[in-house]
This record gives C-alpha cells, structure tokens and sequence, in this order.
C-alpha cells in the first residue's frame, strides 16, 4: 500500500486582511491618467486609453481598499502591462509627451504591484525569502500578468455542469476504491504497446530542423470510467504528435522534454527546450512529446483546452494518457538503441515528468522545473470563492478530488529513479504554482538536489544557477557530454 502524503496547506484566495494597501495608488492614478488623456485626445485616444484606464482605476481601487483576494494583483499587473504597450500607438493617439508619461506611470504601476504582492505572499518553511527589489517585484508582476491571462481564458462551470463534475468525481471515487486503484494507483496504469512505425516528416521552426513524429496514440479510459464517452469523441486527440531532433552516427542519450500549460507547438517548444544547448553543446538526442489536448491534439480554441478547465475527471484521463503515450514514445526511442533517457519537464511538463519516473523504471534522470505537483490543490487556490462555493454546493468535496486525483499524483506514487538522478527548480517569487507544491515534490522525494532562484514562475531562463543544476544533473547522470 502507497501512503498519501500530508495534505497541503490550502491558502484561500482571499485572506483575513482586509486593511490600505498604498501600492494600489499608482495603478489608480494611471488609470484615471490614461482615461483622461484619452478623452481629451478624441475617439481614436479614448479607444487607446479605454481598458488600461477602467482595468486600472477597477484593480488599483480593489488593491487600495481590499487587497486580500490575490484576483486583484493578477488585474492590476495586466492593467499596467496593457499601459506599457498601449503607450506606444498612444503616441499618435494622445500626442508623444502624454504617451511617454503613461508608459513610465505604468511601467512604474507595474514594479508596484509586484511590491504588493511580495509584501501579501505567504512564506512557506523551508522556501528562501524573495529579494526586495525592484528586478524581483517585476519578475513577480509577470507572473500576476500571467495569472489574468489564465483566469481570463479558462472555463468556469456553470451551476449545472457543477453538478456534473461532483457527479463524475463521485463515481469515479467510488469505481477507484472498488477496483483496489487508491490502494494501489500504480495498477491504474495499463501497459501500452509498443510503439514500433511511427510517421515521421522533417520540418523547419525558427531555422531550426527536426522531425515531426506522430502515432495513433491507442488510449482509451475503460468504459466504465466516468467521462469516456466523452473522452473518445475528442478526435485530434487521439493522434499523438512529438518533435524529435536527433544525432546521426553512434546511438545517445535521449532527453525527454515535455510541455508546460498551453504550449505543444514547434515554435514555443523548442524555444523552450533550446536545441542548441541540449542538443549541440550537451550531445543529447531530444525527444519534445506533445501533451494530450495541447498544441495540433487541441480540442478546443486554444491549446490546453479542457486538460485543466473540463470536467475534473477529463484531466484525470489526460494524465493517464501522457503517461501511455509517453511510454509508448519511449518504447520506440529505446527501440532506437538508446543508451540512457532522462526527462526533463516545466510547469505541466514538470507534473507529467515527475509522474513518469513514478511510472517507468528505467529512466537515468527527472528535472521537475517549476513543477506543479497537487492539481486538486491548484483549483482551489487559483479558484475564485464564489466558483469554489459553487462546486461545493454541488456536492464536491476536495478530500473526494484528491482521493481520485491519486492515482495520478507523483505525490503518491513513488519515483522510480535514483535520489541522485532527481532534480527539482522553483522560485522563490512564483506567483503561478506555489511554492508549497514545489516543497510537497521535495520532501516526496526525500530532498534531491534543489534549486531555488530569486524570480517568478516563467522567468526562470535567467537563472544562472537553474543552467547550471540542469547542466549538472545531465551530466553527473552520464546522460550529457
């Protein structure tokens, strides 16, 4: 039997504070600033000024007057992002002085909100203090950026698909229990078949050449599972796609790098995964699967549709099928005759790469970058009170989601490569995936190496001390040159 870790402490999204916070003055100045200039310029200005002005004077009151719901700072940072890049067609709009002011108050609106929400973060033990300066505020500010981006683009169920979720969870709950899989999650894990022909193109991103692979992925959840009607009618998700880059001559190494949220196109990718150091400095051989729903497997407007804003157990089954195509892709890859594999995984990717060395016994090494670790957990800390509220009034329990959650979880199942071949980055300052999860993944694996820098979630690249880990690893592990 697999124990369950301790439960995660849950921070609410809105706290007990409820008192001034002055960082809220500035992006309320900008925006009363920005609506004002627009007016006075005409239509075409008040057009420029129209959001960065209302989302401004909207985030910065809510700041100023009630700055416990973390929402507020993810609006204001967006807001004065808006008013950085809106300042320079402002400078036909509202004339070159105005533009250039607005874009300074912004810019400087944006370092603020950083500030506030340094000062309202929660310190979590074991996790170093972020830096008080001003490149650290606006790495963070970024992150809340970004946080407006996501809530603005996920799905939030209505009253009546609510029901539908805490149904489904219900009875996928109450199937894992009689099957024996929450005593036993390992078992929830079918074996696939080995991926023996797959289709392989040569194409070309940003210069660089590599090969499309794709397959029929094969997967289906049981029919029994809740949602596998469902599951089974989203067609481009049933061909798996990935980008390989490979290495004439003599058999390699290979280094399996997965996506994060809302990535899995070439572009993006292999921006992130920069063959010319993994590729041509370190000699590995790359192996860039693309996630279930994401990038040409889509279902939805955009990539990641559905995988963490569908019906709960919808990601349940896009879990389990990156760990099926996944291992398929592996099974072609060792086919190949490669020597060793590593995986190396960021955000999402980070997730999906832990899980993996829980599920496959042979891989010489696993990078959790930035890794999200406890999806229940992410739901409720990035939910808003009322859209929480509503999931409960509808007979969701979190402590049900978590159960069926872990046969999923690589805070459950056990990794499968050696503690010196585990290795794990987080910020300090992340704003995306909090910082108790990336400490959930450390203690899970009896505290390997680890690496905390001074920045936010996707600021990461300029770490100097992250290269140098990942760098590290590779090569301690006889996976890099």
């Amino acid at each position: 039997m697999l124990g369950h870790p301790a439960p995660l402490k849950r921070n609410l999204c809105v706290s007990d504070s409820r008192r001034l916070s002055p960082e809220g003055l500035l992006p309320l100045a900008t925006g009363v600033l920005w609506l004002t200039s627009g007016a006075a310029a005409g239509p075409v200005g008040f057009l420029v000024a129209l959001v960065p002005g209302c989302l401004g004077i909207a985030s910065g009151g809510a700041l100023l007057l009630w700055e416990g719901d973390r929402r507020i700072g993810h609006y204001a940072a967006l807001a004065s992002l808006l008013g950085i890049v809106l300042a320079i067609p402002g400078l036909w709009a509202v004339g070159i002085l105005n533009a250039f002011f607005l874009g300074l108050l912004s810019a400087a609106s944006f370092i603020a909100v950083g500030r506030a929400s340094l000062r309202l973060g929660i310190p979590v033990a074991g996790v170093p203090a972020p830096e008080n300066s001003v490149a650290m505020a606006a790495k963070v500010a970024v992150d809340e950026a970004l946080m407006a981006h996501l809530q603005l683009s996920l799905r939030y169920p209505s009253e009546e698909r609510a029901r539908v979720i805490a149904r489904e969870v219900g009875e996928a709950r109450v199937l894992f229990r009689e099957r024996g899989w929450l005593e036993k999650p390992l078992d929830y894990h079918r074996q696939p078949p080995p991926l023996l022909d797959p289709e392989i193109r040569t194409e070309r991103s940003r210069g660089i050449e590599f090969e499309h692979l794709q397959f029929e992925s094969g997967f289906e959840p049981r029919p029994e599972e809740p949602g596998s009607a469902r599951w089974h009618d989203w067609t481009p998700n049933q061909t798996s796609h990935a980008w390989v880059i490979r290495h004439a001559g003599p058999p390699r190494p290979w280094l399996v790098c997965i996506n994060g949220y809302r990535m899995g196109f070439p572009l993006v990718d292999l921006r992130a995964f920069d063959p010319r150091i993994y590729h041509q400095q370190l000699g590995l051989n790359l192996l860039m699967p693309v996630l279930p729903l994401h990038g040409p497997r889509r279902v939805g407007r955009q990539s990641g549709d559905r995988f963490l804003d569908g019906n709960l157990v919808d990601t349940v089954h896009a879990e389990t099928q990156a760990m099926w195509d996944i291992r398929r892709l592996l099974s072609w890859v060792r086919g190949e005759g490669a020597p060793k594999i590593g995986v190396y995984g960021l955000s999402l990717g980070g997730y999906n790469a832990s899980l993996l060395s829980c599920v496959d016994s042979d891989l010489a090494c696993v990078i959790a970058g930035v890794p999200l670790t406890d999806i229940p957990g992410i739901f409720w800390h990035h939910g808003s009170p009322p859209r929480v509220r509503e999931l409960e009034r509808a007979g969701l329990r979190l402590e049900d989601l978590e159960e069926v959650f872990s046969v999923v979880s690589p805070l459950v199942l056990e990794s499968q490569v050696p503690l010196s071949g585990r290795m794990i980055f987080g910020g300090v300052g992340d704003r995306v995936v909090p910082a108790e999860q990336v400490r959930a993944l450390y203690e899970r694996w009896n505290q390997p190496g680890m690496i905390w820098y001074q920045g936010g979630h996707v600021t990461f690249p300029f770490a100097a001390e992250v290269r140098a880990g990942v760098h590290q690893t590779l090569r301690e592990t006889a996976l890099a040159l």
